[in-house]
């Protein structure tokens, strides 16, 4: 394999984990199971029974990036 290819597949993987996520989240809605996830800055829980707000979260905070850099 060459790395062009290999650099197309990796360039996938984060496509691939979005699909994953959002078939796992659909057979879970259609099997009746809860799922809580994150909408309008509340966590939410939704079920069969329809959607329950659990919580309001905090503001995010922006994390600045930060570089590792080797010890002299």
């Amino acid at each position: 394999m060459s790395a062009s290819q290999l650099d197309r597949q990796e360039d996938s993987v984060p496509a691939l984990a979005v699909e994953a996520l959002t078939l796992a989240h659909r057979r879970a809605i259609a099997a009746g199971r809860t799922v809580v996830r994150v909408e309008g800055g509340k966590l939410v829980r939704v079920g069969p029974l329809g959607i329950v707000v659990l919580q309001t979260l905090p503001p995010r905070d922006k994390v600045t990036i930060r570089t590792k850099r080797a010890q002299a």
